[in-house]
């Protein structure tokens, strides 16, 4: 009898030990090695807020989880992580948000760029993911720059142009694992140098490995940046699915591929909104199997959607084009055995279907469109 009384009562200390831990855990209190929350420093500076997120994502175990709470975070610093693997989350696009910032107001104390161990390079980017140990998801938060200029005068290395502009939010390198990017918002700020843009080249992710892999862009908003999406130079039978965003006041919004060698990168490109674009709304560059399909693209300084450098194979469906400064959709550079199909176009500067004559077995059926170049036959 003294023995079940005994375990009973060690039963019950046990439950209610679960059950309070399990509490507190919920609560955002208390951390374990799967879920960090992070909290807000109000450090406006950027350093606290800065360390503690470096520290979070650092610390969790692989395939965990860094809970950003509700408030307002300040970097003055990029925060690099290698060999990440797991989540990184804020309470949604409106209550969680990471401002860039600079350390302070004098000469060099501007935004502390990252060391780019590939390019060699200081490279100011917001966070930068090297090399990935495995899957990586982020979600639920606001990313922006509202000071036009917070770091110092720097030049990107391929370029000779000094600027004072953040180059990119979110940069994952060498990634071999699948990615996750879901309901952001990444808001540059307009600046007078460097084509008026304060996020230089991808805003979002340079998709640049990962054979066989998934890449996820959706719902999520951009503004104010050079380039919002850049996948370039993938190999294998990668998978990237853009789906559900808003792109507006750029240069340029979704670049896949490349100038050189073609590859199949299987992209869906569908239902984006995009606007007030000073090139373009969707280039794809020798690269192949895309489906596009069901986009809103308007006013583009230059083109709609493009196929470019050997494009083939590619599916450019049931898409709403207009006002764009040279042509809608179009066609260049031997891109061949295309299909053209059930787009509405009008109002470009040029034409709204363009091909440049090159290539063959392109099919263009079943499009609505005021002018087309001659040598186009519509199905």
């Amino acid at each position: 009898m003294k023995k079940n009384t005994k375990t009973s009562l060690l039963l019950v200390i046990f439950v209610l030990s679960f059950i309070m831990g399990f509490i507190t855990f919920d609560k955002g209190n208390t951390n374990s090695n799967d879920v960090i929350y992070v909290s807000p420093s109000g450090d406006t500076t950027g350093v606290t807020d800065a360390d503690n997120i470096e520290d979070a994502l650092l610390a969790v175990a692989a395939g965990g989880t860094v809970v950003l709470s509700e408030g307002h975070f300040y970097t003055s610093r990029s925060l690099t992580i290698f060999n990440f693997h797991g989540t990184l989350k804020g309470q949604g696009k409106d209550d969680t948000i990471i401002e860039i910032v600079r350390s302070g107001p004098d000469e060099g104390q501007g935004f502390e760029p990252a060391w780019d161990p590939f390019y060699l390079a200081y490279i100011p980017c917001v966070l930068y993911f090297i090399s990935p140990d495995g899957d990586l998801k982020i979600s639920d938060l606001t990313a922006q720059v509202i000071e036009s200029s917070p770091c110092e005068p720097w030049t990107i290395p391929w370029d000779p142009i000094e600027t004072t502009a953040v180059a990119n939010f979110f940069w994952i390198s060498d990634n071999a694992f699948n990615t996750e990017l879901k309901n952001l918002r990444m808001k540059g700020a307009p600046v007078d140098n460097y084509y008026g843009y304060n996020m230089l080249w991808s805003c979002g992710v340079d998709f640049s490995e990962g054979d066989g892999r998934t890449h996820v862009v959706k719902e999520c908003d951009f503004k104010n940046v050079y380039t919002a999406l850049e996948c370039w130079e993938m190999t294998g039978n990668s998978k990237i699915k853009i789906k559900d965003n808003t792109f507006t006041n750029m240069s340029l919004a979704i670049a896949v591929g490349n100038f050189e060698t073609t590859n199949s990168m299987n992209a869906i490109i569908s239902e984006n909104t995009i606007s007030h674009v000073d090139y373009g709304g969707i280039w794809i560059g020798a690269t192949n199997n895309h489906r596009i399909k069901e986009n809103d693209i308007s006013d583009c300084g230059v083109l709609g959607i493009v196929l470019a450098w050997g494009s083939s194979n590619n599916h450019i469906i049931d898409n709403e084009i207009e006002d764009c400064g040279v042509f809608g959709i179009g066609l260049r550079h031997d891109s061949s055995n295309n299909r053209i199909i059930e787009n509405e176009v009008e109002d470009s500067g040029e034409y709204d279907l363009f091909w440049d004559g090159t290539g063959e077995g392109n099919i263009w059926k079943d499009n609505e469109f005021d002018t087309k170049t001659p040598n186009i036959e519509d199905n």
